[in-house]
């Protein structure tokens, strides 16, 4: 039964109400710039933030209101990066992102979690915030971007897909892995060069980015032509229909290939792995049984499977 504390006599105040204001009181007062995220990790919701993560980043209390994601350049990798990380006392992230003047910085993130919730999943998470200085950032940095495409690289995906797939293990928690392949590509570099390739890549990158469902879907550049995209709870349907638009939004792009099959523009082949993950398997199967059905006609869903992999 929570405490009670009298207020005007015969009113009370729950103990579990007064401590939240308490709370932001003492954060309110500390000289250390401190973020408060939620469960979910999303820093477009932060819970809370003091006065001095504002003089920290530059940033009015109206103006970060109105956009929380303003001073990060990839707030979905640091959502990633936090589910990722195996927090310790003393953990330590670094993350891109910009000041209120519109500089180009690197954050130094301490992570301590909140009290856990059922199941053993954090309540939230409490960052206090620095600037990193560019040696400590080049080492450490836990967002890693493929330097063509903007979007992350292959090493950073599958570190963060095996995480995934262990909670998705443990929980029964169902999760997607999808392949977009540059269909003739190797051809569309002949004709165009490289440096109008890597263009075209970009435009790619951010056709399939632009379709994400959730801030935590991640998308990254896999292979010279290769992009694979992470999502969690969605059905096979679901999944095939999520294919579907995402290679849509490409070829609207109309990004021109003469010598493209079939049309005269760019297009992704699609396919996935859904499913509740079992037994050992692992990113790399998930990967090659994906691009297998992205190259095949009919069904482009398969599901893990245990000694292999069965069409869902």
């Amino acid at each position: 039964m929570p405490a009670e504390y009298p207020v005007n006599g015969s009113d009370t105040l729950m103990a579990d109400r007064l401590a939240p204001n308490l709370a932001r009181q003492l954060i309110d007062g500390l000289q250390t710039p401190l973020l408060v995220l939620g469960p979910d990790a999303a820093a477009a919701e932060p819970l809370y933030w003091n006065p001095a993560f504002l003089r920290l980043t530059g940033f009015a209390g109206d103006a970060f209101e109105r956009d929380p994601l303003c001073w990060l350049s990839r707030p979905e990798a640091l959502a990633a990066a936090l589910r990722a990380a195996r927090i310790t006392p003393q953990q330590r992230l670094v993350v891109e992102g910009r000041d209120g003047a519109g500089q180009a910085v690197r954050w130094r993130l301490r992570v301590s979690t909140l009290e856990p919730q059922a199941g053993g999943r954090p309540g939230g998470w409490l960052l206090e915030c620095a600037r990193a200085a560019a040696a400590e950032a080049r080492r450490r940095s836990l967002v890693r971007d493929d330097t063509v495409s903007g979007m992350l690289d292959r090493s950073w995906f599958l570190e963060v897909c095996r995480h995934q797939m262990g909670g998705a293990r443990r929980h029964g928690r169902r999760l997607a892995v999808m392949v977009f392949e540059i269909q003739a590509f190797d051809i569309y570099v002949e004709t165009f060069g490289r440096n109008a390739a890597n263009n075209c890549l970009r435009l790619v990158a951010h056709g399939i980015a632009s379709r994400l469902r959730r801030a935590t879907d991640l998308v990254a550049r896999i292979g010279d032509a290769t992009f694979a995209a992470l999502a969690e709870d969605m059905t096979t349907g679901e999944v095939d229909a999520h294919l579907g638009r995402i290679a849509d939004a490409v070829a609207a792009l109309s990004i021109h290939h003469p010598r493209a099959p079939g049309a005269r523009y760019v297009q992704v082949a699609a396919g996935a792995c859904a499913g509740v993950p079992e037994g050992t398997g692992d990113i790399e199967e998930w990967l090659a049984a994906a691009r297998q059905t992205a190259g095949a006609a009919g069904q482009r869903v398969v599901a893990p499977g245990a000694g292999g992999l069965s069409t869902g």
